[in-house]
């Protein structure tokens, strides 16, 4: 008797993910640093809609 993980690859999800970028001048140059890889990573937030068939089916070690 044990436990196992089951891991599904996400067939379709919708959501957000909320970066931080410090001295813009405005929108545009926001997205401008965000593009350079001037920007950090603060949240993510999403909603599986469909999962794929057979997972992975691993013992939890």
């Amino acid at each position: 008797m044990g436990r196992f993980l089951l891991q599904f690859d996400i067939k379709e999800a919708r959501g957000t993910q909320t970066y931080a970028v410090e001295d813009a001048r405005d929108k545009a140059h926001a997205l401008e640093l965000h593009n350079k890889g001037e920007s950090e990573f603060l949240d993510e937030e999403f909603e599986i809609i469909e999962l794929g068939g057979n997972p992975d089916i691993v013992p939890d070690d």
